[in-house]
């Protein structure tokens, strides 16, 4: 838990170690790349009070210290910096059911930082996802794509054609059509028309479907 006395201290005395961080992580919403062009004379530091910050559940309310941006905050910068250590912190925010009923700033601001790991946390991510229910993998399916940059292996591609197979909802469908696409451009594509073809799916799904294929076959043309 991270000592708020300390940094109360902090935000008043513009001489104390953590001084620029404290105005950084409480004095409001700021962006990741900010946030890392703000503390990276103190990377190491920060790092660790960020992740402290990030495991204090109290200041994720909204009349708390800071407000309820401090783990925002802190979540945003683990994830500009790819601060691996902080995966397993990032899930229990993802995977809190009440937070994904009703988003709120701070997952958003952990999905996108998930979203920005190094593919060297897709292993625990997997695994994560063998123990979820089906809403739950659909958003580590989500954050597995964008980690793994176009790059499923067979097991990952295979694993997130087998939630697509268990969907009906239109809106589903076309959501994992699109992470599908940015998993696996190529093999997207094969599945998905295989999909279209058989089987009966809604015309404005089919157009959807058609559409990101068409945007993925037009970015994979463009010269590298």
């Amino acid at each position: 838990m991270a000592d708020h006395e300390i940094w109360r201290a902090a935000l008043k005395d513009s001489a104390h170690e953590r001084h620029k961080a404290a105005w950084a992580f409480f004095g409001g919403e700021l962006r990741g790349h900010a946030l890392a062009r703000l503390l990276n004379g103190q990377r190491e530091a920060a790092t660790v009070w960020a992740l402290e910050i990030l495991q204090d559940d109290s200041l994720a309310l909204s009349g708390s210290f800071g407000n309820g941006f401090a783990p925002i905050n802190a979540a945003r910068l683990l994830g500009e910096w790819k601060v691996t250590d902080a995966v397993p912190h990032l899930l229990r925010i993802v995977l809190d059911k009440d937070e994904a009923e009703d988003p709120s700033m701070l997952w958003d601001a952990s999905i996108n930082a998930l979203s920005n790991m190094p593919p060297e946390v897709l292993p625990a991510l997997f695994e994560t996802a063998q123990g979820v229910d089906d809403e739950q993998q659909v958003t580590l399916l989500s954050v597995m794509a964008d980690v793994c940059g176009g790059n499923a292996d067979d097991a990952l591609f295979g694993w997130m054609c087998m939630v697509f197979e268990r969907k009906r909802a239109d809106w589903e469908l076309e959501y994992l059509a699109e992470h599908l696409l940015a998993a696996a451009p190529e093999r997207g594509i094969t599945y998905l028309e295989g999909i279209i073809a058989r089987r009966k799916l809604h015309p404005k799904t089919v157009e959807t479907i058609k559409k990101r294929i068409q945007e993925t076959c037009d970015e994979m043309s463009k010269p590298t």
